[in-house]
């Protein structure tokens, strides 16, 4: 498992280049984004953001 510190940064960068990707299709008329992108990016995201949960929970002692 990645350590939180890793797991943020790789959060960072996808997000950035998620966001850079949002406004491209906007701002460039002629740049049209595959919309597999969103999902690749969300999963990635959301799987690193579980994974995280996960570690927490672990790591309080608590298994709800």
């Amino acid at each position: 498992m990645p350590s939180e510190r890793v797991r943020n940064t790789i959060i960072t960068v996808v997000t950035t280049v998620w966001a850079i990707n949002f406004g491209a299709g906007l701002l460039v008329p002629t740049y049209e984004p595959d919309q597999s992108i969103n999902a690749i990016f969300m999963a990635i995201v959301g799987g690193l953001f579980a994974i995280g949960a996960r570690n927490s929970n672990k790591s309080d002692g608590g298994d709800s």
